[in-house]
Formats: structure tokens, C-alpha cells, sequence
């Protein structure tokens, strides 16, 4: 299997050409008015994805909670490598449905990646630390910010985003 950089700028768009790939390949319809009927497939076929993952996550978290694991922990032992390979797969699946979803309706995901992901970074903003409370004379040795003064925080609407 070929080796990806996953931290790429272009992540996302390739992701997008290999779907897009693979949609040519197997004749999948790539409609720019998509029908309803396509719709209700494409959303029927998330929501399977979606439960799929949940089931993988629920059985991973089961066995966690069996073996009384207080920290989640990719490196944890074999006994989990099915159930977080589960997980993966998966979760990877459900990107990959979401990216043919978008695709298939001719949206730019790219794009709206961007605008989103610059939205979410909006809302983190700097928060005098509460330890130090940014005196410089305390900051040195605080554990809390590091020495900056200040602390990252996330803000959120009142829907919660």
C-alpha cells in the first residue's frame, strides 16, 4: 500500500481525486443535479457507515472498560489491535462515504474545508493564564502556560459550535 504525508496541505484533495478515481472506475454516478432518489441513497449509505463505526467503537470501548483502562492509548496491547483496526476501518470508510457524497453532488470540499477548518481556528483564542495570571515575575516558573501568561481557550456559540 502506498505511503500517504497525512500532514500535506493536499491531503484532503487527494483524498478527493481518489475517490473521484475510484467513482470513474466503478461507473458510479458523479451527477451535477442529483436526483432525490440519489440523495436518500447516498445519506441511507452514510447512515450505515455511521452506525458501523459506532458498533466498532462501542465493542472497542467494551473491552476497554472490562479491563478497567482509564486512558485511551493507540499503543495498548494486542488484545485491542483487532477492535482499534475495527475502528480505523471504520471511520476511514465513513470519510471516504463522505467524500463520495460530496462528490457525487458536485460540491467543493476543498473549499469548504478551508472555510470551515478557518473557522474553527477563530475560536481558539488566547486566555490570561489562571495560575500565574500573567504577573512576569510568576510566569517563569509556571507549569500551567509555560511561561507565556496566557492559555489557549475554545469558544463556542450557544449551539455549541
Amino acid at each position: 500500500m502506498e505511503q500517504k504525508n497525512l500532514t500535506s496541505k493536499y491531503a484532503l484533495d487527494q483524498a478527493v481525486q481518489d475517490v473521484l478515481m475510484y467513482m470513474a472506475q466503478a461507473g458510479l454516478p458523479h451527477p451535477t443535479k442529483p436526483t432525490t432518489e440519489h440523495l436518500q441513497y447516498r445519506v441511507q449509505h452514510l447512515e450505515g457507515d455511521v452506525k458501523d463505526f459506532m458498533h466498532s467503537y462501542t465493542h472497542l470501548m467494551h473491552l476497554i472498560g472490562v479491563h478497567g483502562v482509564k486512558r485511551l492509548d493507540l499503543q495498548m496491547p494486542e488484545i485491542y489491535a483487532v477492535a482499534w483496526a475495527e475502528v480505523l476501518t471504520k471511520l476511514t470508510g465513513l470519510l471516504y462515504n463522505t467524500i463520495g457524497t460530496g462528490a457525487a453532488l458536485g460540491l467543493d470540499l476543498v473549499s469548504a474545508w478551508d472555510e470551515v477548518h478557518a473557522a474553527h481556528m477563530r475560536k481558539i483564542v488566547p486566555v490570561t493564564c489562571l495560575v500565574c495570571k500573567g504577573e512576569e515575575e510568576k510566569q517563569a516558573t509556571c507549569a500551567a502556560c509555560g511561561g507565556s501568561g496566557t492559555v489557549r481557550s475554545v469558544t463556542f456559540d450557544a449551539n455549541g459550535h
